[in-house]
Order: C-alpha cells, then sequence, then structure tokens
C-alpha cells in the first residue's frame, strides 16, 4: 500500500491527535486499554453498575479472538474493533432522547473508528447498527414515537457525516486509491489456462470466501479447541509430535523444531493462529440473560449475532453469502 494510506501525517487532522492521546500506552497495551475502556462506557450507557460494567469490559478485552488478532499484527483491525462499542454508546444515548450528548458522543466515536483505517470493519458495524435501527423502528411503531424515531436517525446521520468529514483527507485517498487496487476493476481479460476472465469490480468469491467459518467451529466459541487448535503450536518435547518424528530417523534438534510448528487446526479455513474462543461462562451468562433481561436491545444482540455467525460462514452458506456479495454494496470491494 502507499505511503499516504499507512504513513502519512496530516496537521490538522485533530480527530487523530485525540485517538493518539486515548492511545498513550505502548502497543499493544494501547489497543487493549481502548478494548477495556470503549466496551465500559458502553455498559454504562446500558446502565450497568459500574462493578459489573468493569468485569464486562475485562470479559471483552481479554477474549481470545481480540487477543489474537494483537498478536499476529492485526493492528487496524483491533483499532476498529476497539472504538465499535463507543460508537454503539452515542446511538443508544440518541435513541434514549439525550440528543446533544448522544450527537457529540458519536461525532468523537465515529471519527475515532474512521481514524483506525479499517473500512471493512465499520461497514460490518453499520450492518449491526442497520439491524439495531429496525429494532428502535419496530419498538418506535408500537409505542407510536415514529417522529424521535426520525428526529434520532436525522441527528444520528448529521453527526457520521461529520465524523467523514473530519477524517476527509483519508477517506479520499482512500477512495482514490482503492480504484487502482485489486479491489477495483481488473485489466485482465484471460484466466492463467486462458479462458476468458469475467471482468467484475471488486475482489472475486473466491479470495472473499477464503477464510469461511466452518459449521462446526461454531463450538469453538465455547468450547475450547474443538476443531484443534493453531496451524503451528508448540507441542513440546514430550508430545506425541516428538516422537513421532524421531521415530521417523529425525535428529533430537529437527524433531523439536517440527514439534514446535505442529499442525493442531483441522477446520475448514486455510490457516488459524488460535481458537476465537468467547468462553462457555460468557456463553452461558448471554443465553441466561435472554430469559432474564427485558427490552428492545436483546433482540437486537440476538439478531445481531445470528446474522454475525451467518455471514461468517461465507462459502459453507453459499446461498446467503452470493446474495450478499451480488446484491449488498460494497461488500465485493471490501471483502474479506
Amino acid at each position: 500500500m502507499p505511503t499516504y494510506q499507512l504513513g502519512a501525517r496530516y496537521p490538522h487532522n485533530y480527530i487523530k491527535k485525540i485517538d493518539a492521546v486515548l492511545r498513550f500506552l505502548p502497543r499493544p497495551a494501547d489497543y487493549l486499554f481502548l478494548y477495556l475502556m470503549s466496551f465500559y462506557v458502553l455498559l454504562l450507557v446500558l446502565k450497568v453498575d459500574y462493578k459489573l460494567a468493569a468485569l464486562g469490559a475485562l470479559a471483552f478485552g481479554f477474549s481470545t479472538y481480540l487477543i489474537i488478532i494483537l498478536g499476529v499484527g492485526h493492528n487496524s483491525k483491533a483499532h476498529a474493533i476497539a472504538y465499535m462499542p463507543l460508537v454503539l454508546s452515542g446511538i443508544i444515548l440518541t435513541f434514549r432522547r439525550k440528543y446533544i450528548a448522544g450527537f457529540l458522543l458519536t461525532v468523537l466515536a465515529m471519527g475515532l473508528e474512521i481514524v483506525s483505517n479499517h473500512f471493512q470493519m465499520t461497514y460490518y458495524l453499520m450492518l449491526l447498527v442497520l439491524i439495531l435501527g429496525i429494532a428502535y423502528l419496530v419498538d418506535a411503531y408500537k409505542k407510536n414515537v415514529l417522529p424521535h424515531f426520525f428526529k434520532s436517525v436525522g441527528i444520528l446521520f448529521a453527526a457520521v457525516i461529520l465524523a467523514i468529514a473530519l477524517n476527509a483527507t483519508s477517506v479520499m485517498a482512500t477512495q482514490e486509491y482503492v480504484k487502482e487496487s485489486t479491489r477495483g476493476k481488473t485489466e485482465l481479460t484471460i484466466n492463467a489456462d486462458g479462458s476468458p476472465k469475467e471482468v467484475s469490480n471488486g475482489l472475486d468469491k473466491d479470495y472473499i470466501t477464503q477464510f469461511s467459518y466452518g459449521f462446526a467451529e461454531t463450538f469453538n466459541l465455547f468450547i475450547p479447541r474443538f476443531m484443534g487448535g493453531g496451524n503451528g503450536e508448540n507441542v513440546g518435547k514430550d508430545s506425541a509430535t516428538y516422537e513421532a518424528f524421531r521415530k521417523l530417523g529425525a535428529t533430537t534438534t529437527q524433531a523439536a523444531e517440527e514439534a514446535k510448528r505442529a499442525p493442531l487446526y483441522w477446520g475448514d479455513q486455510p490457516i488459524v493462529e488460535a481458537p476465537a474462543y468467547v468462553g462457555a461462562v460468557i456463553l452461558f451468562l448471554f443465553v441466561f440473560a435472554l430469559f432474564l433481561v427485558k427490552g428492545r436491545l436483546k433482540w437486537w444482540l440476538v439478531g445481531g449475532t445470528v446474522f454475525s455467525l451467518l455471514l461468517s460462514y461465507g462459502k459453507n452458506l453459499g446461498f446467503l453469502t452470493n446474495f450478499f456479495i451480488d446484491y449488498v454494496p460494497c461488500i465485493i470491494s471490501l471483502g474479506r
């Protein structure tokens, strides 16, 4: 990627200066702090007791997947995910008739979200926000308060426009660059075998769905290592892997080296660093809360969770994935 996409400094991008202040800790502790802070604010907005909010923030910030992406260097993805709860906080405040606080927090949070420069994650966040909006729309219709709903939507729309304007330099640079990248229109008209190539704008379906979550991998969310583990793990000299290589004639050094990168994963994806484990206790509390907690947000969480899971199956749930690729705007350009 060109330097202006990753390392350019814009002296008057003040929202980026705020981001720099919030990320005062050394990396990757800065992203971990954002995880905790952002989710803590969300839980406070949801009127959760501050002690329970602290526990919830810890459960979110130290969830396996969020730690994994820090380890493998997906910094911009971690950055974008970290600000998602803050964006949701502003939206929820606005729908709760706290228009000024909601507007200001949404401008700040959405501006910081765009600063992360991971538009794919921001796009998926907007899909979840759309589901949240539907939940609020249904609730407003039932309570006959549609004017309040549309007023809130107008305020949030203005907040998002302002947040984009605060990041105009990077957004416009990205818009310009994407036309020349693999996410733009291809100049190739034939495949490697000489057959005609279907020319399209954006990424091809094989690339988009390469890392498709397997159906059985769903159990990884609450059963650690259900699909084995990572693609290269150190199982040590006491493992069957080490003994197997020794029996094949490998030296102790060679066997030890192979034992350091044992391929424990046996799922559908080409490579996995570690299982996307959420936690059996967390999942139990989530299901338990469905019966205990009342209100519209419960159904948004259920709908958003199911929607996210179905979309993660990719090519394993072809009819849904193909529909999104063919008909939903920007999916083919953002890809995986």
